[in-house]
Formats: structure tokens, sequence, C-alpha cells
């Protein structure tokens, strides 16, 4: 676990890790995140293939966590939004399916958040994809992770858990603390 200084407070990032997928055909460990280290160029089946989409989930605690402890440690409300959540006016059809909430699981929290500091301003919506990534939008600004699910783009848990911290840390920097 790494410890993050966000504007005065300290977050602790989860341990997660992207689990054990093999490839289909070989049987082998395939490395997410690391594929394309060794300098090899992905193949070009690979940019419309998506394998093991459910690797991306990993990234579902990480934004549970800081949105835990933005609301721990800020004067802030978390509030389900579930009911309420349209994309934003002028989203392209492909972007509003990928950007689409999760069904509800039990033991988890609510696929769409709202997390609105006291005392006004932006609130940070954070959304757990039924594309198994994680969308967040404050102050018309938005990230999502994955950027992309296809098996080229091979994206590392570590990538997308430092945008997602990088993200929260600007939304809360001038939020009160509780």
């Amino acid at each position: 676990m790494d410890d993050q200084s966000y504007a005065g407070d300290v977050y602790t990032r989860p341990d997660v890790d992207f689990g054990d997928f093999r490839d289909p055909d070989s049987g082998a460990p395939i490395p997410y995140g690391r594929r394309w280290e060794t300098g090899r160029s992905p193949l070009p089946d690979t940019y419309s293939r998506v394998t093991n989409p459910e690797r991306f989930e990993a990234i579902w605690p990480v934004a549970r966590a800081l949105v835990d402890h933005v609301v721990e440690e800020r004067a802030a409300t978390d509030t389900d939004a579930t009911e309420s959540y349209r994309p934003p006016e002028g989203t392209p059809a492909d972007v509003a399916a990928w950007s689409a909430p999760r069904r509800r699981l039990r033991d988890a929290p609510p696929p769409v958040r709202l997390i609105a500091p006291h005392g006004g301003g932006p609130a940070l919506q954070v959304i757990e994809t039924a594309t198994h990534g994680v969308v967040m939008r404050w102050a018309g600004r938005e990230v999502r992770v994955p950027v992309c699910d296809c098996d080229a783009c091979d994206e590392s848990l570590d990538d997308m858990t430092a945008v997602l911290e990088d993200f929260v840390s600007d939304a809360v920097l001038n939020w009160p603390f509780a």
C-alpha cells in the first residue's frame, strides 16, 4: 500500500491487483500492463479485441477507497445518484454506452455516487461502469479509466489508479476538512 498526501490529509492506496488471467489459446498468464514493455508492437487484431474485460473491475475498490477517504476526511456527503444519472448533454452514443453505470451489486456501494462538499461548490460524480471501469466528473472535467479496454492499449492498474488519485486530489484541494 502506498500513502499519498492530498492537500494535507493522508490517503492509503488499497492493495488491489488485476488477478490471474490466462491467454485462451496458450493458457499462459497475460502480464496486463506490461505486455508491450519488450518493445514489441501490439498485433493488428489486438486493437479490435477485448479479452478479460472484468480485469478492470480491480479499479472499483480504488474509486471506493478514494470516495470513502474524501467523505471521512473532508466535510462532504456521499449520495446515491444512480436513479438520476444521465450522461452529459451532447455525449456521443458510444461514449454514453461505455460510461453507463453497472448494475447494483450486493454488498457494494451504489454504481453512481455524488460527493458534494459542505458549503457548496462542484460535486464529484463517481460512476462504476457496466464496462468494468470508472468515470469521474467534476467541474466540467471528466476522466475515464481505462481510457480504452482493447487488448492493444494494455493499461496498468498502477497507471489507472494514479489518474483517479490525481483527479480526486484536484477536485477536493479546496474543500473544507471534516
